[in-house]
């Protein structure tokens, strides 16, 4: 049985220093990051640019596209392991980190490949650092070609540009901190890594690693503000993260108050909306004296949420108050109000779900994975497989949340445990392809598709984007 994890992840990494004071905030270009996310994107990883990744492969040489395709399935096969976080915090707030999140990390604060390199020794395994190292010479070239010469001296320019603001993000981190409710170490920065996608417009990305920020620039923007919010709200994660435990367990404690069925939902996005209310709202208003008439998150569910409390938002930070239960209330019922209908929402439901599959090995199952985000934005996604295995069936009993199968293979055996879990399978047909979703007596979500073949899953997940939701009227839909 193999099981693995993928979430929006963060490791604290400080790097402190002794002295005067200093701004809270440094950008930098590092080389070491700029190959790490031009693998990525190439890739087409989930968390990566879409933009970036339609840009690559428009430039690829069509001399040496097989050289290319092998370089990013020599990076696809890295293994960059998950580990379990401490279980002091409330579960709720635990998240997995990863080791390439430490690797992200490291790679913002090395300026040149090999120091990354050497920076890196210990934190992965040996042959698989080997891996990252001659993979990462295997792209130069074509990063080079296909980005860096033409791009470093706008890449430069972004960066001058930005450090302009640091003196006001200093005082907008101040009033964050304190609207949190949060600890922060003394004369310790942000090290904000940016590295550029060539254009004007389009999908970029930024994460937060401890200290170290990623921060994609587009090549010919000039919304500097625009990107200085982005990194804002890459900073309200970790300061939501750096929370003491006693703020969280009491947050967690204020939503757990609430009988609302839309409660654990609106959690499960708070982090998200908070940062995007604070950093793309915020401070992007205290910046430029307006408030961005455009999207401020390219999700329905977060970019909703995020507007709806932002006028709370915007008065607890004027007013010094912390987060607080009456907060948290009202963000419970601002979400309820925007989205009548998460509860049954296939969109909100697979936010963050329990994965479980027929794959044969670990490349099916990552292929099932990539497959579904393709159709669902997913912030957390455990999968396990195979669907028969002991350890599975355990899994499928305690998770919470919404429980998803994908069954392509044993349908027979698969069904025939299932129902010793799930009752209201007993007069599903197991050879009969069909979307099946119920909630079962824990209040679980479930959600199977089952489809004859793995080409199939395609068609499944098809037919739930095409459902929307939850029937409420028959829990079985067939597949066309």
């Amino acid at each position: 049985m193999k099981r693995f994890s993928t979430l929006t992840l963060i490791v604290l990494i400080f790097c402190q220093s002794t002295g005067t004071a200093q701004s809270i905030v440094h950008f930098r270009i590092s080389k070491p990051l700029c190959l790490l996310t031009f693998l990525e994107a190439a890739n087409k990883q989930w968390d990566a640019s879409r933009t970036y990744s339609a840009y690559i492969y428009k430039h690829v040489p069509v001399a040496n596209r097989e050289d290319f395709y092998r370089m990013v399935d020599r990076f696809a096969s890295i293994n960059m392991s998950t580990y379990r976080p401490s279980d002091d915090l409330p579960a709720a707030r635990q998240k997995n980190k990863s080791v390439y999140n430490i690797i992200k990390g490291t790679a913002v604060r090395s300026k040149y490949t090999e120091k990354f390199l050497h920076n890196s020794i210990g934190i992965m395994p040996d042959d698989q650092l080997q891996k990252l190292r001659d993979v990462m010479y295997w792209a130069e070239p074509y990063y080079n070609d296909m980005i860096w010469k033409e791009y470093k001296d706008d890449a430069e320019r972004q960066l001058k540009e930005l450090e302009k603001y640091t003196g006001k993000v200093d005082i907008i981190f101040g009033k964050l901190k304190d609207f949190y409710g949060s600890s922060w170490p003394a004369n310790t920065s942000f090290e904000i890594g940016i590295y550029p996608i060539p254009g004007e417009h389009g999908h970029t990305t930024a994460t937060p690693h401890g200290n170290n920020l990623v921060l994609a620039v587009l090549t010919g923007e000039r919304n500097y503000a625009m990107r200085i919010g982005v990194a804002v709200h890459e900073m309200c994660h970790v300061l939501y993260d750096r929370q003491p435990f006693r703020t969280q367990w009491r947050e967690d404690s204020a939503f757990a108050a609430q009988r609302s069925g839309y409660a654990k939902y609106a959690y499960t996005y708070f982090d998200e909306a908070l940062a995007t209310a604070c950093g793309n709202g915020w401070a992007y208003e205290y910046l430029t004296g307006h408030t961005d008439k455009g999207n401020w998150y390219d999700n329905t569910y977060i970019n909703n949420y995020a507007k709806a409390i932002y006028p709370m938002v915007k008065s607890y930070i004027h007013r010094h108050k912390r987060i607080d239960e009456a907060f948290i209330k009202n963000a419970i019922d601002q979400f309820k109000k925007k989205f009548p209908d998460a509860v049954s929402d296939y969109d909100n439901l697979l936010n963050r779900v329990s994965l479980y599959t027929d794959a044969a090995n670990m490349d099916e199952m990552h292929w099932i994975n990539k497959t579904l985000r393709k159709y669902y934005n997913i912030t957390s996604c455990s999968s396990s497989f195979p669907i028969a295995d002991n350890q599975t069936l355990n899994l499928v009993k305690r998770s919470p949340g919404t429980q998803l199968f994908i069954i392509h293979h044993n349908h027979s055996e698969d069904f025939a445990l299932l129902r010793q879990i799930f009752p209201e399978l007993r007069k599903v047909h197991a050879d009969r392809e069909s979307l099946i979703s119920f909630t079962d007596r824990k209040k679980r979500p479930v959600i199977i598709l089952n489809v004859d073949g793995i080409d199939r899953v395609n068609n499944g997940l098809r037919k739930m984007v095409q459902q929307k939701n939850m029937n409420s009227e028959d829990m079985v839909s067939k597949i066309d």
